[in-house]
């Protein structure tokens, strides 16, 4: 992006230094905000929850206290005596058996709003126990994900029979955003360590104990190869850490990497003796991810420990003892939904339409639920209940009540009038209001709420005030964009935030279009096996009545005039209702057309699946989420795709970003981007099923709200097996549409501040991060090295930088401390690809070396970081690390190589940098002459040093005669 001029550019980076961010955490669709707290090195209201597949077992229910109560301990130590598991909350199902010692759930503990869940396996899937995060290095995750078998299977790797260590394996993911230190399914098992000269495994501790292997085709053990192509061994070389050490071990991390081992109790750390001290060359995910850092450096560095906070103690194991709270979810659900009008408002029959057409989306969307009343106010009866043309069987069961119409003095209402909203019932239920207002909730009573034990969700008209949610509370406020759905996409984030693991209701595509008369809008929307039900297609419109036709992916006609469609004039809305038999899977067309005047036009399409024997339905969650930790701050769209526990990979993930407007007053036009599940950019990791991208065309202060779309897109679902390898399940064609929350960036007033204008602007935002730097070939006959990586942009993961700036040495360890002060690449030391014409961003990058000229010690590697450069000199942060071993020998050495091998092996005196092939003995023979020989030397060295010993002896002896005699 092109500056200005370098003045104005500093200007504008200073001033992007007063920015006063609010992320809007509450209303965003990816995340729940946890009500996790440590106290006096305490873990309370940490929720727990089975899911609904998990049988009533009273043996499951006593292995997961035990489970949680030994890894108490282990994070207590783990910690350096710093926390511990105090009070754990365990939400069980609605369909297990009453019991006396159950407590009514919370309106804030729901399955949801988990931080560890517990699931069945899923038969002939493989799914390991994960952690769902997006940002990590000190950022929180989501949640935790165990499975069954992760209980009641002890040996089921990778925990090895030590599961209370692999919990506090996946706490620290989740808690403090540190990651694994064990190579996983793609990733490097060895690594050349230059501190060493040598090849190494992948590990945290580097004294960690073990030795490579390889099998071949009869499963037999085999030595392992040299891959000449990268100086490490092949690919089916594998390392076996040793699970016990009866001798003793050296070291006592990592929890992050092979945790099963009896002797590891810590984290490994930068600060600390040779038995504790970080590995920062290997390529493994917590160095790749966080800059090299220690997992100890990262941790301690979080609010929980962060300046002195939760000092060391010395509690007793009994004091470690969680206490355990069971609670039970509701059998049954309860909703109210009121209005909240301004009247004395110049668009008050505008809001009156909206909101009613917002609420009747809410009725419908749940009609038939079992076990789901819905209370709304008298003037609204009439229009919700307006004749329908087609019901399904199950909607006798509906039950839909009328209440008093509270009005204007809903924020007014103490704990008293919300009770007084819900009838009495012999059992609890889930409570919740739903308040669809023209107005913002200045002085609301959210505490009023929380005591009547009611959830409080409020979808306003109003923009967005720049404040915070209120605690106990979720707000969502529409953007002032025309074609912005928030009122409508908030009805169907509540639902996907309340309705529990059984998910009823998809939102498979959604649009709003201002179309001028005779304007004629169409598109497409697939339908899947996943989801495969009761099909709505939702027209609401602010002018007069368009057309509507729908063609099947057999080619069937419906229309507005069809049996199977509803038009209800007062509410201007027009319903396509399919029963699940009707439902074709494919590609469906649709078609409307605009009449004599300009319209706002809406269009949802939903599958209303409920969840079939064995079908779990494809989801998508989004989220929009400001990072203020850095200069400037950065805003990033995630989209989370999984079907069940399994990540659905390879889909067309499409973000739109609605923006506030521009100077002159005009809306800006909404920004749509690619999400990318690459591993580069936002996007921490490969093909897990969320995809990311950075978002940097901000157009001032103001609301951001963010949908994301997937449009008729070819999937994989991925399931992981334990030796990391992936597995494809199911290949789909779906379309999916999800809200994905919104932020608010809010300048400081008293100093002002500046960003990017649409039109180009000023560039603050350097390249991204380059995090997937790696060797993809030797040679050591040409002594070159060829690099690669995913090409960062000009503002972070878009566009094209300038150039990268590429550092090298012979020490990975001093290249990562004297990172700017280290040399960088001659430009002489290029044989192909070029650091001066970058390709655009999320591009594979391809750059080869020859190092003949960079020897600066012999017989040592090399280690090179890399960073993009924009055309403003803005720098990005450097890139992980790589390093690659070479043999600095004369050229006639170099080329001398094994005969008759299985490969091409550099004979080299250093028998780490070469393999031993058994198909060619007499040359390991020769190898190890010198060996033999010097061994020799050294037998003679000690036997005349016994010999010296001995007749020192002698000659201080006393001489007598009679031992001469004798």
């Amino acid at each position: 992006m092109a500056g200005t001029n370098m003045p104005s550019y500093h200007l504008i980076r200073w001033c992007v230094l007063m920015f006063y961010l609010i992320g809007i955490g509450e209303i965003t669709a990816i995340s729940r905000q946890s009500e996790i707290k440590l106290e006096n090195n305490g873990y309370t209201d940490i929720l727990l929850a089975f899911d609904e597949t998990i049988p009533h077992s009273q043996s499951f229910i006593d292995k997961t206290k035990d489970f949680f109560t030994k890894a108490s301990k282990v994070l207590y130590i783990a910690t350096r005596n710093r926390a511990y598991f105090k009070d754990i909350k365990i939400l069980v199902p609605p369909t297990w058996p009453d019991d006396p010692s159950y407590q009514s759930a919370a309106v804030d503990q729901t399955l949801y709003k988990s931080d560890i869940i517990i699931t069945s396996s899923v038969v002939n899937k493989r799914s390991l126990p994960q952690t769902r995060t997006y940002g990590g290095c000190g950022n929180p995750g989501i949640h935790i994900q165990f499975n069954t078998d992760f209980l009641f299977k002890d040996r089921y790797p990778p925990y090895y029979s030590h599961s209370d260590k692999f919990i506090v394996h996946q706490w620290a993911t989740f808690r403090w955003g540190v990651f694994q230190e064990y190579p996983s399914g793609g990733e490097q098992t060895y690594y050349f360590s230059t501190a060493y000269a040598k090849i190494e495994a992948v590990k945290c501790s580097i004294l960690l104990k073990g030795r490579p292997y390889a099998r071949d085709a009869n499963n037999q053990l085999i030595q392992c190869q040299i891959d000449p192509s990268t100086g490490l061994y092949t690919s089916d070389c594998q390392y076996y850490v040793y699970p016990r050490y009866p001798t003793g071990l050296q070291t006592r991390v990592s929890l992050m990497d092979h945790q099963y081992i009896q002797e590891v109790t810590g984290f490994c750390d930068d600060e600390a003796d040779f038995a504790t001290k970080h590995n920062a060359e290997p390529l493994n995910r917590q160095n790749r991810l966080c800059s090299h850092r220690s997992t100890w450096d990262v941790i301690s560095n979080t609010p929980d420990f962060v300046g002195g906070r939760n000092p060391p103690t010395n509690y007793t194991d009994a004091q470690l003892v969680p206490t355990f709270t069971f609670i039970k979810a509701p059998r049954t659900r309860k909703s109210v939904v009121l209005l909240d009008i301004d009247q004395s408002s110049q668009k008050y029959q505008d809001s009156v339409l909206k909101l009613t057409q917002a609420a009747t989306h809410y009725v419908g969307a749940n009609e038939g639920r079992e076990g789901h009343q819905i209370g709304v106010p008298d003037i609204l009866m009439g229009s919700l209940r307006a004749p329908r043309v087609s019901r399904s069987a199950p909607e006798t069961e509906y039950v839909l009540h009328a209440i008093k119409d509270v009005g204007h003095d809903v924020p007014n209402m103490n704990e008293e009038d919300i009770k007084q909203l819900f009838p009495l019932e012999p059992s609890p239920s889930q409570k919740q209001v739903i308040v669809f207002s023209t107005n913002q909730p200045k002085l609301l009573n959210t505490t009023a709420f929380t005591s009547a034990n009611v959830t409080l969700h409020w979808i306003s008209l109003h923009h967005h005030p720049g404040t915070r949610n209120y605690a106990g509370a979720t707000a969502y406020y529409n953007h002032a964009h025309p074609e912005s759905t928030g009122h409508l996409d908030a009805v169907y984030d509540v639902m996907q935030r309340t309705e529990g693991p059984k998910i009823n209701t998809v939102k498979l595509f959604s649009v709003t279009k201002t179309m001028e008369p005779d304007e004629e809008y169409r598109d497409t929307v697939t339908t899947d096996n996943s989801t495969q039900g009761d099909l709505s297609i939702i027209v609401t419109y602010t002018g007069l009545q368009p057309s509507l036709e729908v063609t099947s992916p057999s080619g069937k006609l419906y229309n507005d005039r069809s049996s199977e469609t509803e038009v209800n004039d007062p509410l201007k809305m027009i319903t396509l209702k399919l029963k699940q038999e009707s439902v074709e899977v494919g590609r469906w067309e649709f078609r409307t057309k605009n009449q004599h005047f300009q319209s706002t036009i809406s269009l949802v399409v939903l599958s209303n699946c409920g969840q079939r024997s064995g079908v779990v339905p494809v989801t998508l969650k989004a989220r929009l989420v400001l990072y203020n930790d850095s200069v400037p701050p950065k805003m990033a769209a995630y989209a989370d795709v999984t079907q069940g526990q399994h990540p659905v990979t390879g889909l067309k993930v499409i973000a739109t970003v609605f923006r506030p407007g521009v100077e002159d007053g005009e809306h800006a036009t909404a920004y749509k981007m690619m999400l990318f599940d690459k591993g580069s950019g936002a996007d921490i990791l490969k093909d897990d099923g969320i995809y990311s991208r950075y978002f940097p065309h901000v157009t001032g202060s103001g609301h951001y709200q963010l949908n994301v779309d997937i449009l008729n897109s070819n999937g994989s679902v991925i399931s992981q097996s334990s030796d990391g390898k992936q597995d494809i399940n199911n290949t789909l064609n779906i379309s999916r549409s999800s809200y994905g929350g919104s932020v608010y960036l809010h300048a400081d007033h008293t100093r002002g501040w500046l960003v990017p204008s649409t039109s180009g602007g000023n560039d603050i935002y350097p390249p991204s991060r380059i995090i997937d730097l790696r060797v993809v070939r030797k040679s050591e006959i040409n002594m070159t090295v060829t690099l690669s990586w995913t090409a960062p942009g000009d503002d972070l993961d878009h566009g094209i930088a300038v150039m990268y700036d590429i550092k090298y040495g012979q020490n990975g360890l001093d290249l990562l401390k004297l990172k700017d002060d280290s040399p960088n690449l001659p430009e002489d030391a290029i044989v192909t690809g070029s650091t001066r014409k970058p390709l655009p961003a999320g591009s594979t990058e391809y750059l080869t070396i020859n190092v003949t000229g960079l020897f600066l010690d012999t017989n040592k590697g090399f280690a090179f970081i890399i960073r993009g450069v924009d055309d403003n000199d803005n720098k990005g942060e450097f890139s992980n690390m790589v390093t690659i071993g070479f043999n600095s020998k004369s050229p006639s050495q170099r080329n001398t190589h094994v005969q008759g091998s299985e490969i091409e092996a550099v004979i080299s005196n250093n028998v780490e940098f070469m393999a031993v092939s058994k198909s060619n003995t007499s040359h390991s023979k020769t190898v190890l002459w010198p060996l033999m020989f010097l061994n020799a030397i050294l037998l003679a060295c000690f036997a005349l040093i016994g010999a010296s010993i001995v007749l020192v002896y002698r000659r201080d002896r006393p001489f007598h005669l009679e031992n001469l005699v004798a």
